[in-house]
């Protein structure tokens, strides 16, 4: 098990690279309607992964805990390493239109 403060640690590492992307992308736009008007730009199958990864993304996140506790950490652990390793070359063979 992790020690709190390495778990504050990461936490806050992740918050700040949160906060820097916000801000770096945030120079990105010149008034309101740039932010509004920029989702036009986006095809629609890519706006359909990207809700469907959202989706898959929950999904995964509230199962892991209870795959863990009904087998073990090690299973949950392989299962997660097999998930990230592998994913996204499932998807590569995809043709977009």
């Amino acid at each position: 098990m992790l020690p709190q403060w390495m778990l504050m640690l990461a936490v806050l590492a992740f918050f700040a690279l949160i906060v820097t992307i916000g801000r770096v992308t945030s120079t990105w736009i010149a008034s309101h309607s740039d932010f509004f008007v920029s989702g036009r730009e986006v095809s629609l199958v890519i706006n359909a992964c990207a809700i469907g990864g959202i989706g898959l993304a929950a999904l995964f996140v509230a199962s892991l805990p209870q795959f863990a506790i009904t087998l073990g950490f090690f299973p949950a652990y392989l299962f997660g390493l097999m998930w990230g390793l592998f994913s996204p070359r499932w998807g590569s063979s995809a043709q977009l239109p």
